[in-house]
């Protein structure tokens, strides 16, 4: 659910004489997959597991200016969604409120990965566990990119974790940049498909987290987030033409408008 402002020309007799503007709330979610007088079924849903047991509730909207909160009401029962068995922690970490780590740190950019698991809540061989970092906007459908995050080492740590030693090559550019926020994904096999996992620090030296944050180093320089104004565009009337829009650290992927 993304936040944004709308704004309604107000008119009198054709002429405008003032602007309306509303906050909405714009809901990205699947259409629906069937549908009857009585029914309507949606799909493509994917809860990801969470530190702690979660309990999630339903709401819907008819498809009538759902960009109004006043217009989802809550269906009745819920969704509940145990702990994941699996949980990370990193070292060396960066922060006390979150899991972080920083861009590029001494004596070298390297960090340890451990996934464990309590016994006897799965019975999968660790020899055939598997994890990669991504983009936590990519989710784990793409492979991890092991030109920045390089795997340098493993060590099976029987009979319920694994550890992993990744290199770092992460940087920080006006038109990109590394630095921002990270899932851990993980399956017990190569057969098995791959799910986020959340964090579970043990020694309490930051909160358990759904994201593992890459912060900016001090020599990082940062330009404002957003499109560069005073841009002009030419096209034919009548034809289809491409804009190109400039700016500085975009969001990618971006659902702008």
């Amino acid at each position: 659910c993304s936040e944004s402002l709308r704004k309604v020309q107000h008119m009198n007799q054709g002429s405008p004489y003032g602007v309306r503007e509303q906050t909405i709330h714009t809901i990205c979610s699947p259409k629906p997959a069937a549908s009857t007088a009585e029914m309507v079924r949606f799909e493509g849903f994917r809860l990801s597991g969470a530190a702690q047991d979660q309990i999630y509730e339903v709401c819907y909207c008819d498809g009538g200016n759902c960009f109004e909160p006043k217009n989802w009401m809550k269906l009745r029962g819920s969704i509940a969604l145990d702990a994941s068995a699996f949980k990370w922690v990193v070292s060396p970490s960066h922060s006390t409120d979150t899991a972080a780590i920083l861009r590029k740190f001494e004596p070298e950019s390297s960090i340890t990965l451990t996934v464990r698991r309590p016994s006897f809540t799965t019975y999968s061989d660790p020899a055939d566990w598997q994890a990669k970092v991504v983009r936590h906007y990519f989710g784990c459908s793409v492979d991890q990119d092991d030109a920045k995050i390089t795997p340098a080492g493993r060590q099976d740590m029987a009979p319920d974790a694994v550890q992993w030693t990744l290199d770092l090559s992460l940087e920080h550019g006006v038109d990109e940049t590394d630095v921002g926020l990270y899932v851990v994904c993980f399956r017990e096999g190569a057969a098995e498909e791959w799910m986020e996992i959340p964090s579970g620090n043990s020694q309490g030296t930051y909160p358990e987290s759904k994201y593992l944050e890459v912060l900016r180093i001090p020599q990082d320089r940062v330009t404002p987030r957003g499109i560069f104004f005073n841009q002009r565009f030419s096209a034919l009337a009548g034809s289809s033409t491409p804009i190109q829009i400039k700016g500085s650290r975009l969001l990618c992927p971006s659902d702008s408008r």
